[in-house]
């Protein structure tokens, strides 16, 4: 029998490295946001928000929708960082 949760550790770190190493030079907050876009998509092979949120375990999924909402308005600005980094 293969070990499972061995190979599912294995890769949230790989994700998680791959995510620092991509947002090296923005914040912590903008650091967050792609991380929380990032692992939602993964989990739940979807990019409806409200999804995302759930994923993230915040309870009032309003104001989580709202947060990427705003996160997403301004992502002209980090995405420069993001692909220079890429």
């Amino acid at each position: 029998m293969k070990n499972y949760s061995t190979l599912n550790d294995i890769l949230k770190d790989e994700i998680v490295n791959y995510i620092k190493d991509i947002t090296k030079g923005l914040g912590k907050v903008d650091t967050h946001f792609i991380s929380d876009i990032f692992t939602g998509i993964l989990k739940h092979n979807t990019v409806i928000l409200s999804d995302i949120v759930r994923q993230t375990g915040n309870l009032n999924i309003k104001k989580g929708v709202e947060r990427l909402e705003r996160h997403l308005d301004s992502f002209d600005d980090i995405k420069n960082i993001l692909l220079s980094n890429y």
